[in-house]
């Protein structure tokens, strides 16, 4: 039987999700921009990760019995708390406002593109991935 958590409990926890969440955001984002020398890689790539997660997150809670599914302060710990902040849609509207006033449209396009197909496409695969594990 699970733990009923108070909302204060459930806030804390979200919060140290996030917490988390935002560290190895920064850390992947800074290591891939470092290496690539582009600010939009990084947030590109935590994205994607975070929207392939995500997919593995309700992949599993909708594969599970009703007896064994996940508790929903856990779904909102690590949706809400980690992968909320470990995406970034801020820096990502950001990066498209920088690209429009140095009229980059192609990369707006560009990166409007993989952003929203890119995510779509993961968040799908680590869902798929997991309904159809044979475990």
């Amino acid at each position: 039987m699970h733990e009923v958590l108070s909302s204060g409990k459930l806030v804390v926890l979200i919060a140290l999700g996030a917490s988390l969440g935002a560290f190895f955001r920064e850390s992947l984002s800074s290591y891939i921009d470092s290496v690539f020398t582009s600010r939009y890689l990084g947030t590109l790539t935590v994205n994607i990760v975070a929207a392939f997660c995500l997919g593995i997150v309700f992949g599993e809670e909708s594969s599970l019995s009703t007896l064994e599914k996940i508790e929903a302060s856990t779904l909102l710990v690590v949706s809400v708390g980690f992968l909320g902040s470990f995406s970034t849609f801020s820096s990502f509207i950001g990066q498209l406002l920088n690209m429009l006033i140095k009229g980059d449209f192609a990369g707006i396009l560009l990166a409007l593109f993989c952003s929203i197909f890119g995510g779509f496409l993961a968040v799908s695969l680590g869902y798929h991935l997991v309904v159809s594990w044979p475990f």
